[in-house]
């Protein structure tokens, strides 16, 4: 628990935890969202034992709470999920191009509810991510982008070593319902595009044997036609050296409390 820079705090006030196995609030609309245990932290005056009443912090009360059941259930749910587990990855998208874009669906149930989204390619590739509500996103139509792995929030970084000194994974980005502005089906979308290193300036260029004018030229000139396109299958197929893999890990979460205010499950100043 991290609390303000003031050895002074700890006198003016203490916890009380209460702990409930099932949801006692259970008559309100959200509570279908409570699924776990529900913990009642109150903060009261050491002097009055009154509760104080908390806003407006320069800095957030933080708590670290251990769920045993769902950390059992976390772990065997890994086990099998490392059973089944696909492999993904990616094939290179032309410049410009919406081509070779891979999808994948998700369900956004909440709109209080929050999604975390973890994205490893191999070799750190850089891939760009787009997000839009029921059909498929693009870079030009969506309502979420970003990029993985993002090391714009870190404080060392090299291609070799990985990253030091992060305020946040790289891996990792967060979307919601009051990000993207619906609740129900969304689209992931996801697109690799290669950027070649420099060539050199002495390469030679290859000479057409027609003139600007489209008009074949007098000398002698032999044209090698392209290769023929591979069918579906060899394209679905994972190709070493040019297409990126990577692993896909997705988990929601909601940090919800009662208010006796509003007499209802709100979100407001808690996140996860």
């Amino acid at each position: 628990m991290k609390l303000p820079n003031s050895c002074l705090i700890l006198f003016i006030f203490y916890f009380q935890l209460v702990s409930f196995k099932q949801n006692p609030y259970i008559w309100h609309p959200k509570s279908r969202v409570i699924t776990s245990s529900v913990l009642d932290v109150t903060l009261k005056n050491v002097t009055s034992g009154k509760a104080i009443h908390v806003e407006g912090l320069k800095k957030p009360v933080e708590l670290f709470i251990k769920n045993w059941e769902r950390e059992k259930e976390q772990e065997q749910k890994q086990k099998e999920k490392k059973k089944q587990q696909r492999e993904y990855f990616v094939k290179p998208s032309p410049p410009n191009s919406i081509k070779n874009m891979r999808f994948h669906k998700i369900f956004l149930p909440y709109i209080d509810v929050e999604t975390s989204i973890k994205i490893i390619p191999s070799n750190n590739e850089e891939l760009e991510i787009y997000i839009r509500n029921k059909v498929r996103p693009t870079p030009a139509e969506n309502v979420f982008k970003t990029i993985v792995p993002n090391f714009s929030a870190c404080l060392n970084h090299t291609e070799d070593n990985g990253f030091f000194n992060c305020f946040s994974d790289p891996y990792l980005f967060t979307i919601s319902p009051r990000i993207t502005g619906h609740t129900g089906r969304h689209y992931l979308g996801i697109r690799y595009v290669h950027k070649p290193l420099e060539s050199n300036k002495g390469t030679r260029v290859k000479r057409s044997c027609r003139d600007v004018s489209g008009r074949r030229q007098k000398r002698s000139c032999v044209e090698v036609k392209s290769p023929p396109i591979m069918g579906k299958l060899a394209t679905s197929a994972f190709r070493n050296g040019s297409d990126v893999k990577y692993n896909l890990t997705v988990a929601m979460g909601a940090c919800m409390y009662w208010s006796d205010e509003q007499m209802e499950w709100t979100n407001r100043g808690c996140k996860v």
